[in-house]
């Protein structure tokens, strides 16, 4: 949903401009090239103003850097849940690709969710490895996502009154 300033429910919930799109064309080149898609995923939370102290239950986001296709899940746990690493798994499988690599940063549960679900599609996961500190990439994905998540719920909560 792109933002509109006559909507009280995007004005209330995304707070900046959408970022100016990029060109694809450089992926799609090393696409055609056979390099490997990235899928990232992180762990973040929706918090409400009424519960903005309190974390709820985490919320597993995933991107793909090619077809810029997001996800969320909620999930039980951070780490090696057994719904995690199922859900994520049947992530990856809807990404359509064969073999994927998968960037998380080096927090401890997303690493090892990651792992579990590595050891479990070794043929389909290439690296598994927290590529850096920063993963700005899927960290920019969960904002838009909480911004949309929370847009629509403000306006639910409006038509319902």
């Amino acid at each position: 949903m792109p933002f509109r300033s006559w909507c009280s429910c995007c004005v209330r919930s995304k707070s900046d401009a959408p970022a100016h799109k990029a060109s694809d064309e450089g992926m799609l080149e090393e696409m055609g090239k056979g390099s490997i898609p990235v899928i990232s995923f992180d762990y973040g939370y929706m918090r409400s103003e009424e519960s903005a102290s309190e974390e709820g239950m985490p919320i597993l986001f995933g991107r793909d850097r090619l077809s810029k296709w997001h996800t969320a899940n909620v999930v039980p746990a951070k780490g090696r849940d057994s719904y995690a690493i199922r859900i994520t798994g049947k992530d990856i499988d809807n990404s359509g690709y064969v073999k994927v690599i998968v960037k998380t940063d080096q927090e401890p549960a997303i690493k090892a969710l990651v792992e579990a679900v590595a050891n479990e599609r070794p043929e389909e996961i290439e690296s598994a490895v927290g590529e850096s500190q920063s993963n700005g990439e899927i960290e920019a994905a969960v904002k838009a996502m909480q911004k949309q998540i929370r847009t629509m719920k403000l306006g639910l909560e409006a038509r319902l009154g």
